[in-house]
């Protein structure tokens, strides 16, 4: 399943459908992240900017190391989902 159809299916107007998918979009954060930055040919450092976080954030979030903040999470899934709808209008 693509990244826009998971983000799409999970996330609707900033809120999750249910806990069941915010866990599963959680788990599949680093995955998702990594698959639209390269999709979008942008580096790391540029997806954390868009995102409003540093890049070791990022990196920690993409490697699934550290204990990223929620706000980190949050600013990730909104990036996500930002990134889906250009890349569906283009």
């Amino acid at each position: 399943m693509s990244p826009a159809v998971v983000v799409r299916e999970v996330v609707v107007r900033d809120w999750f459908v249910d806990a069941s998918d915010a866990i599963d979009m959680l788990q599949r954060l680093p995955e998702l992240l990594v698959e639209v930055r390269t999709l979008r040919g942008i580096s790391q450092r540029e997806a954390a900017r868009q995102m409003g976080i540093s890049s070791a954030t990022a990196s920690c979030l993409e490697g699934r190391r550290g204990d990223p903040s929620l706000e980190a999470a949050i600013a990730a899934l909104r990036w996500l989902t930002n990134a889906t709808q250009k890349k569906e209008e283009a």
